[in-house]
């Protein structure tokens, strides 16, 4: 082996290796969480949501899908309204991250999407929906 294809080789793993390290310890915002927490509706949320669910919870965001409820969407009369919607991150009875958000309903869709946005990277075991005053 000649000593620019020993430099070639030698320059071609260091690479690799580099690549793989830097993938290794990069900032992990967009991993999926392994196990996704429960969501809770407060029950003022009742008169504009049935039911809610997580779709997808990484470390740094948690999108989440209300369904509307048929008699709420039905009264709006064709108009979008937005309500003002808190969310708290929870770890057994301690509140990890309390935000306000705006949440638009649709008459013309029968979900509304929310994300949640998660700077501290907290790993909460519960989320709560509640409606901000």
């Amino acid at each position: 082996m000649k000593a620019s294809e020993r430099t070639l080789y030698n320059t071609f793993w260091t690479l690799i290796i580099l690549a793989s390290a830097i993938t290794f310890f990069w900032p992990r915002s967009t991993r999926e969480l392994a196990d996704i927490p429960n969501l809770t509706l407060n029950k003022e949320l009742a008169t504009w949501f049935s039911d809610g669910r997580i779709t997808h919870a990484s470390v740094s965001q948690f999108h989440i899908q209300l369904s509307v409820r048929d008699d709420y969407r039905l009264s709006l009369r064709g108009e979008a309204q937005k309500i003002a919607i808190g969310y708290q991150f929870l770890r057994g009875n301690t509140i990890l991250f309390d935000r306000h958000i705006s949440c638009r309903i649709d008459p013309s869709r029968y979900t509304s999407e929310l994300i949640l946005e998660n700077p501290k990277r907290v790993h909460p075991n519960n989320v709560v929906i509640y409606l901000a005053h």
